[in-house]
């Protein structure tokens, strides 16, 4: 159990933290193409 606890972990390590990072940066994208945009 703790093994698999432990591989799951590092897939998400992996793979998680770069969708997450990715989806920082689509939201920050979004924030300034707002804060940029006339109102």
């Amino acid at each position: 159990m703790l093994k698999n606890w432990a591989e799951y972990a590092m897939y998400l390590s992996h793979y998680g933290a770069t969708m997450i990072f990715g989806t920082i940066i689509v939201q920050a994208k979004i924030i300034l193409v707002q804060a940029s945009a006339p109102n």
